[in-house]
């Protein structure tokens, strides 16, 4: 039913107020006749099995260290139906770019160049017919035809640059720090444009381009304001000038060269130069687009310090494509302690009126330093940012921070950001955040990088009728771990937002779904203390349509199909610590209308237990909840971590509710058994707590695990607690195994633990059923 649910709405709509356990609206989650079958795979993915992972793992600390990362959270947070799969579908993500071919229209007066050319300021002397130059102050390029220099005639319409040919622009602002040029007509280049330096600096100067007509640069073309390398030691690299490319008048940009835009490297103590400032922005509402098939490079510089990256800004006000390789990353900062990695810098892409494209590989990490890493930039995609559009990624996107090489801390990982207005977002690229590495001791590893997907409602650009917010897909691999070192990062989080609906439109929402995943990992790391671990939510609510009177729309089911892991971090440093508690998973199908529509679906396997140490960790909890229906037949494990030192207490098992305002199945196994206390003396972790809920039918066929943990040399823990209950019918148990025995111990053996079924104390004399 994923994208095709509201096909269904109709059906709910007849049958409203009528429908039963056996009805035949129902039997459509409900296989067979008895609401309590196993459902079958819904509108799932057909397709193979993925092999990809979304890893949000907490660092790893040094066994002598203090503290292992905290694992991550991927949260899910829609209006519509939610689905985490290992199989996978045929995405439509491919990026075919347009090949437009723009005419060479340079005007009354336009220039060609042919030889290699500088153009410099014009001060005094003779000027003859055919000669190119700049007026301080002036926004042009002039090519002598009579007169005073400054008259308009001289003005160069249009520019064309050959092939193996370089056109070096001096500084003709008034500050003499930029070439500033304006030009009616078109700009083609096809060699290579660059800037002259500041004076006597390594530093070079910006381009400002304003083109009324259209603007290309051809393959093996480059536009290069890259600062200068230093070439004495101790001296810095030189900054990067700016680019900044304006095309009006509905006009197009093609981009298929290099612009080099990348800070100068230093020698011995000298830091690297910063890279600078990209912006390119087509100004063309109605017919031209932005199109990228080139390189560009705003790195910073490597030096004792490494330089900080610059921006690129990708701008539309129709389509924006890119399959070209983007950099923006931080330099290497290379000169012990105070060797700072450079910070990475800036990609963004913002289509007002249209949709984005983009197979290209995007990098704005930190660069690795000698002291410190440096902190990863950001990667943000805005499509259709004022009127509807998609948002498509076919390319690897990478924030990483920078690791320390000798002593410091790891530098930090930066945010990915996709959205769409009015449009869907298709991922399938690889999406990597990590935190740096640290160095030596005491320090820290960098803090793991956000990946955040979100759709908007939006309008058309030529009535604006309202536009619903399309569908998520996502597949690829996921990293957003923290770093290791003293002590580990924290894991960073991905986080998917279909929260917002559009009320006059039908259906007002789409659905979200994670394809080809076999793992998701939010461990925490191991340390002198355990990392506790992160956790998974998915969380579904009815929206409305219906301009005049609002409907309620059904969320749809919550699925997950895919293996969580939610481990807590091992505690490795000798003496009193503790483990890492064990994560959370929490699956909500919420609404309240038309039966049937708003089930929660597992059969993941899940591990949320704790870690090892002097004290266990605490096993986690897990949440399943439909409004309609649940059903789990994952198997869930949530062991108290053991505890291994004298004096010390294992950890208690985990928390399991499985819950449903209609009918509820748990298939799966539970292992909720508090933990070993194997240190001389420790005391055993006490059983976890299983409840089994629902308002119609409930069955359990999953054996049930609530022990307490043993203690080899003092007192074990007691027994958990299982409850079965149904507000309307009697349950139905058909477990191999129940059982909440207390520990054994070597002095005191743990208390029982009870079982209820139906409000009843069923447990027997053993603490075992049956």
């Amino acid at each position: 039913m994923k994208h095709r649910y509201w096909i269904l709405f109709c059906v709910i709509l007849i049958s409203l107020g009528t429908l039963g356990c056996g009805d035949d609206i129902t039997k459509k989650y409900y296989s067979g006749g008895d609401c309590c079958d196993i459902v079958g795979d819904l509108d799932e993915p057909t397709g193979d099995n993925g092999n990809f992972v979304i890893s949000l793992k907490g660092g790893e600390g040094e066994s002598d260290g203090w503290f292992g990362g905290y694992g991550g959270q991927l949260g899910i947070y829609t209006y519509g139906s939610a689905g985490l799969y290992v199989k996978t579908r045929t995405l439509d993500a491919d990026v075919t770019v347009p090949t437009p071919v723009y005419p060479e229209e340079l005007g009354d007066n336009g220039v060609i160049v042919t030889t290699n050319t500088t153009v410099e300021v014009y001060e005094a002397g003779t000027l003859e017919p055919g000669d190119l130059y700049l007026l301080e102050g002036n926004d042009y390029l002039y090519q002598y035809v009579s007169g005073d220099p400054d008259d308009e005639a001289n003005i160069a319409t249009g520019l064309k640059v050959a092939a193996g040919v370089t056109l070096t622009l001096d500084l003709n602002d008034d500050g003499g720090t930029r070439a500033y040029l304006e030009f009616e007509d078109d700009v083609v280049i096809a060699g290579t444009v660059e800037t002259a330096n500041l004076p006597e600096s390594p530093d070079k100067g910006s381009l400002y381009l304003y083109v009324d007509g259209h603007f290309t640069t051809t393959q093996g073309s480059m536009i290069n304001t890259a600062g200068d390398d230093a070439d004495s030691m101790g001296d810095s690299g030189g900054d990067a000038g700016a680019v900044e490319i304006y095309v009006w008048n509905y006009n197009g940009a093609l981009l298929q060269g290099t612009i080099d835009a990348s800070g100068g490297d230093g020698l011995g103590l000298g830091w690297g130069g910063h890279g600078g400032y990209v912006d390119v922005d087509a100004q063309t509402e109605y017919g031209g687009t932005l199109i990228n098939t080139g390189t560009i490079d705003i790195s910073g510089g490597n030096g004792a310090q490494g330089g900080w990256a610059g921006e690129i800004h990708l701008d539309s006000e129709w389509a924006v494509y890119n399959t070209g390789a983007l950099y923006a990353n931080g330099g290497t900062g290379s000169v012990g302690y105070g060797g700072w990695g450079g910070y990475g810098g800036l990609i963004h892409f913002e289509p007002d009126a249209g949709s984005l494209h983009n197979s290209g590989n995007l990098y704005c990490n930190g660069g690795n330093g000698d002291g410190y890493g440096g902190w990863a930039g950001l990667i943000e995609a805005y499509a259709g940012n004022e009127y509807a559009g998609d948002c498509i990624n076919a390319g690897n996107l990478y924030a990483s921070g920078g690791s320390a090489t000798t002593s410091g801390y790891g530098g930090f990982a930066g945010l990915i950001y996709l959205e769409a207005r009015g449009g869907k977002v298709i991922s399938t690229g690889e999406i990597v955040g990590n935190g740096g590495d640290a160095a030596g001791d005491y320090y820290w590893g960098g803090y793991g990088g956000g990946f955040v997907v979100y759709v908007y409602p939006s309008t058309d650009m030529y009535d604006g009728e309202p536009v619903a917010p399309g569908m998520i897909q996502i597949t690829g691999n996921i990293s957003l771990n923290g770093g290791d070192g003293f002590n580990g990062g924290y894991a960073g989080g991905m986080w998917v937002y279909n929260d917002s609906y559009e009320d006059e439109v039908f259906p007002p929402v789409n659905f979200t779904e994670l394809l080809g995943y076999t793992l998701i990992d939010a461990s925490g790391g191991d340390g002198g203390y355990g990392g506790c671990a992160g956790g998974v939510e998915v969380y579904t609510e009815d929206s409305f349509y219906g301009y005049d009177e609002y409907t309620s729309f059904p969320a749809g089911p919550v699925a997950n199909r895919v293996d969580i892991v939610a481990v807590g971090g091992d505690a490795l440093l000798d003496g009193y610590n503790w483990a890492g508690d064990g994560g959370w998973v929490d699956l909500d199908a919420e609404g309240e209308f038309y039966s049937g529509f708003t089930v929660c679906l597992n059969s993941g396997d899940i591990d949320i237990s704790g870690g090892t140490g002097y004290n266990g960790g605490y096993g986690g909890w897990v949440s399943l909840y439909g409004h309609d229906y649940v059903e789990n037949t994952g198997d869930i494990t949530a062991l108290g971590g053991e505890a291994t030192g004298g004096m010390t207490y294992a950890g208690y098992g985990g928390y399991i509710e499985i819950s449903s305002s209609a009918s509820s199945l748990n298939a799966g196994d539970v292992f909720a058994t508090g933990g070993l206390a194997s240190g001389d003396p420790s005391i055993g972790g006490y059983g976890g707590e299983f409840y089994l809920f629902g308002v119609d039918e409930v069955t359990n066929s999953g054996s049930l695990y609530c022990n307490g943990g043993d203690s080899l040399e003092f007192f074990a823990g007691n027994g958990g607690v299982v409850a079965i209950g149904s507000q309307k019918m009697v349950s139905s148990n058909s477990a191999a195994f129940i059982t909440v025995t207390g520990g054994s111990g070597y002095e005191d053996d743990g208390d029982m633990g009870g079982i209820w079924i139906d409000g009843f104390l069923v447990t027997p004399a053993d603490g075992t059923l049956p």
